[in-house]
């Protein structure tokens, strides 16, 4: 089943601009999904349609088959969303936040304390249970809000940015515990500009820019499908008329020193010309990474 399911989506606002273009992807179950694109590219626009926060234009959007224009109270039960902007609660203690979260969304009184307690564990927040969450610090209110999200661990979780301005440490923290959530069945939707981010954990990724998607994908794929990989080799011997031999023009070369890039999948055909050369000293590979897919598609 789609966890989420996105068919012709726009949006444009009062002022005539255009957020979103006939955006189309399909989020499967169980999957963690990148949202990637450029500031103003739509990405928080389209979340925000997802979640029921954002009116569309036109178009359709399913949270595991419920229409949210027809069913949103019951879709908004299955999804957890964390925003960009952090929120404070300015009265209430930490754990009296995340109790009042646990039962709005249905979690049992008796189950309560017992699944705030392991939240507060997990997002290492134990030690302000009892501190109003208008004290905490930035850091510690952008765990509250994870926490806030996944306290019910609902079937579609989605994170708007949600290490941005943290550090490598709390960074790390909020990707355990949301890898733990995977595991256990949810599906995660999110935003980075943390390219390393998305390469790491998510098994497919979806592009945006300028309200369009330009590619959506396994990340694995798009290596193959649009990257780049670096053949850096050192001969023995030198003066071969290299572009004849190696079949390609996309070569640089520096007396014994060779330089070939080639579209990713093709460097074993390369790798077995050089081979025939003789006495080659060193090889090295250089494999494209997500960033510079990203960089050479929205570029294009």
């Amino acid at each position: 089943m789609e966890a989420v399911e996105i068919d012709k989506i726009s949006k444009i606002y009062e002022d005539g601009t255009q957020a979103l273009n006939e955006v189309s992807l399909k989020v499967r179950e169980g999957k963690i999904y990148g949202l990637l694109g450029p500031n103003g590219a739509g990405k928080s626009t389209l979340i925000g349609i997802i979640s029921g926060t954002v009116s569309k234009t036109s178009g359709t959007a399913k949270i595991f088959g419920l229409d949210n224009s027809k069913d949103l109270q019951k879709a908004k039960l299955l999804l957890g969303v964390v925003p960009q902007e952090v929120v404070s609660e300015p009265v209430f203690t930490v754990f009296e936040v995340l109790d009042f979260f646990a039962g709005f969304y249905g979690v049992k009184k008796n189950d309560r304390k017992k699944k705030i307690d392991e939240v507060l564990e997990a997002l290492h927040l134990g030690s302000k249970r009892n501190t109003r969450a208008r004290f905490l610090s930035g850091g510690m209110k952008r765990r509250l809000m994870v926490a806030k999200a996944l306290i019910h661990e609902p079937k579609l979780i989605i994170l708007d940015e949600p290490t941005a301005g943290v550090d490598v440490e709390l960074r790390t923290i909020i990707w355990n515990y949301v890898k733990e959530i995977n595991k256990k069945g949810s599906t995660i939707i999110f935003t980075t500009h943390y390219l390393e981010e998305a390469e790491k954990l998510c098994s497919e990724i979806a592009i945006i820019n300028k309200g369009k998607v330009i590619v959506e994908e396994e990340t694995d794929k798009l290596k193959y499908l649009f990257g780049e990989t670096t053949i850096d080799a050192t001969l023995e011997n030198t003066g071969f008329e290299l572009e004849k031999i190696l079949d390609t023009d996309i070569i640089k070369f520096n007396d014994n020193e060779v330089k070939i890039i080639t579209k990713t999948g093709n460097e074993s055909y390369y790798l077995q010309k050089l081979a025939t050369l003789g006495g080659l000293k060193k090889i090295e590979i250089g494999q494209p990474s997500l960033e510079d897919i990203f960089v050479k598609l929205v570029k294009a």
